[in-house]
């Protein structure tokens, strides 16, 4: 045994200890997988419960579904590991589906727009549909240019922004005392100026408004934080230096220096906030590509519902898998309708029953009262534990599995999954704890650094992890249970600069970018 082959390789950690789930191999996500902290809360009563996985999953697959439609909403706090979720379900669903009684479709979290409508377009079978499947992808394939597209990107935005102006207007009148519906109608009404004005257009047009036309197009980037996806940020409206705002116009030089400086930038926290809530870009995006309108004589929405009166034929169901609903932006209102179209009217089944699994931001379901109701529970990746001990022991479990799952490597661990019956084996069934049995000499040294279960935790030890998790996981003077930190500062930030110091013997390194990281650990 050699301690080095328990210290995986950069290719190893890269292809096993990912930033994000869904570009993992399910042998690597369920080799990985540790259950998560979760709780529901009834929509209803408000009453709070905590759950295990087999809660959640066995909900996703009651049969009680009286109306046809059964909406599961996943949420937590960034980086808590909702998308992770949402493809643990998928890939156990797939596993029990064997009969083919559930059609599944998992929209990933970096998917476009044409790559989403793609997917869901695949489940239109027969020649008869082709006219239909022909003129949505014609929407994406035409030859698009990225300055004309940001240009009617725009047009489309500021139609989305009187529309809510004159919705907030009327909110106003019937409420006049409401401060916060006020400053929320004077941003709306002001922003399409305040953006279109001759000296600040062209930087929005070449800033700012370009990344959700490409967004959409292309996809979110892997290496993308969660928090990047949202539609608009503060910073967008922090205009630079070389623009000369005294040249604009003077209601547009009013509205920046009176609105959104003010009160130490709060102007513009909450324009954005207005933007990213209100749901106008996604209106706008949608408007873009057409997507509103019926292409070879069906809407997006119609091409669902006929895929369900088709699987209802087949007494088949449908199961739709969003990992992250935010990405989608310019089909969120459309599968939203989708999503609570109920499949019962007047007591006769006229739609093959459909379930969905949904990852959204925390406090997202308190402004979609539609969705909410039909949902019935929320269910929660819970980030804030019982104790600091609970946090410590889960970042322990996580770090050994990872670990574990690096050692054997991609190949090694695909390998074992495949011949052990893929997901339908248990974790502990297809791949144990990685041995090197070719050379036990270090195995006392090995020993040392503790193990969990029977994972051996080197290089770190017990109190290297604990010490590494409060650097990284502490938020206001508590432990906040968040995996995406321990994969990237806890295993990737030591693991990947670490090996090559060790193998010359001078780890830690002085420029190593672990939190924590010193002789003590």
């Amino acid at each position: 045994m050699s301690l080095l082959s328990y210290w995986p390789t950069a290719d190893e950690i890269n292809d096993c200890i990912k930033h994000e789930a869904e570009g993992a191999h399910d042998a690597v996500l369920l080799a990985v997988h540790k259950p998560s902290p979760l709780s529901y809360k009834q929509i209803s009563s408000g009453v709070k419960f905590e759950a295990s996985e087999e809660d959640l999953f066995k909900y996703l697959i009651t049969k009680d579904v009286p109306s046809g439609v059964h909406v599961v909403p996943i949420t937590g706090a960034s980086g808590v590991g909702k998308s992770h979720m949402v493809r643990i379900l998928t890939a156990r669903l797939q596993s029990t589906n064997e009969d083919d009684r559930y059609v599944i479709i998992r929209i990933p979290k970096s998917a476009s727009l044409r790559r989403v409508v793609e997917l869901i377009l695949e489940k239109l079978p027969g020649e008869e549909y082709a006219p239909v499947k022909a003129e949505f992808s014609k929407a994406f394939t035409e030859e698009l240019n990225i300055e004309t597209a940001v240009i009617r990107f725009q047009r489309e935005l500021e139609i989305a922004l009187g529309e809510l102006t004159k919705g907030l207007e009327a909110r106003v009148r019937a409420n006049p005392r409401d401060s916060v519906l006020k400053e929320q109608w004077g941003h709306a009404a002001n922003l399409p100026k305040f953006m279109g004005d001759p000296v600040l257009v062209d930087y929005f047009r070449e800033k700012v408004f370009p990344r959700f036309v490409q967004r959409a197009i292309a996809g979110q980037n892997q290496a993308e934080q969660e928090a990047y996806v949202k539609d608009f940020d503060a910073g967008d409206f922090q205009l630079p230096d070389a623009i000369d705002i005294s040249k604009a116009a003077s209601p547009t030089h009013a509205y920046y220096t009176r609105t959104l400086l003010v009160r130490e930038g709060e102007g513009m926290r909450t324009a954005t906030r207005l933007l990213n809530e209100s749901k106008v870009v996604d209106q706008a995006i949608r408007q873009l590509f057409n997507l509103h309108q019926s292409l070879g004589g069906m809407t997006l929405q119609e091409v669902i519902q006929e895929i369900r009166r088709l699987l209802l034929q087949q007494q088949r169901e449908l199961v739709i898998f969003v990992e992250d609903f935010k990405a989608l932006t310019g089909i969120q209102d459309i599968l939203l309708k989708v999503l609570i179209q109920e499949g019962v009217r007047n007591g006769v089944r006229e739609l093959a029953t459909m379930r969905s699994v949904i990852a959204v931001t925390d406090g997202y379901l308190d402004s979609e009262d539609t969705i909410a109701t039909r949902a019935k529970r929320e269910w929660k990746v819970e980030s804030e534990l019982s104790s600091e001990q609970e946090v410590l022991r889960r970042t322990k479990a996580l770090v050994a599995s990872y670990l574990n799952a690096a050692r054997w490597g991609y190949r090694e661990l695909v390998h074992h999954f495949e011949i052990n019956g893929g997901a339908r084996a248990g974790q502990e069934t297809w791949i144990g704890p990685y041995a090197d049995h070719e050379d036990t000499s270090d195995a006392p040294v090995l020993a040392a650094f503790g193990k969990e279960g029977e994972i051996p935790l080197f290089p770190y030890t017990e109190q290297a992890i604990e010490q590494l998790a409060r650097s990284v996981l502490t938020r206001n003077n508590a432990l906040v249970f968040t995996p995406r930190f321990i994969i990237d500062n806890i295993l990737r930030g030591l693991l990947l600069p670490g090996r090559p110091a060790f193998e010359r013997g001078q780890f830690p390194p002085p420029d190593i970018n672990a939190p924590g990281t010193n002789a003590e650990v």
